[in-house]
């Protein structure tokens, strides 16, 4: 299992009031739960639904998906390695 690094110093978070592991994770936080509720139409009751849309619109809608899943993939990369994501 990957572990983050925070790589921010007590006096700089004391002094900018900005954590940015803990910024990083709020945000990563908050797409990934974007992203659940985007797929949650997708499949079960719901893909029922989804599934009545034109081919195009469907598409899009995960390609949207897919794009909001890489950012966090890049997102939770740059925690990993030390940086703010």
């Amino acid at each position: 299992m990957a572990t983050l690094k925070n790589t921010a110093t007590p006096e700089a978070t004391a002094k900018t009031g900005i954590d940015p592991i803990g910024d990083g994770i709020e945000t990563l936080h908050t797409k990934l739960m974007h992203l659940r509720a985007l797929l949650m139409v997708t499949y079960g009751g719901g893909g029922e639904s989804f599934r009545t849309y034109s081919d195009d619109i469907q598409d899009t809608y995960l390609w949207a998906c897919a794009d909001l899943a890489g950012e966090c993939v890049n997102r939770l990369n740059a925690l990993r390695d030390g940086g703010a994501a």
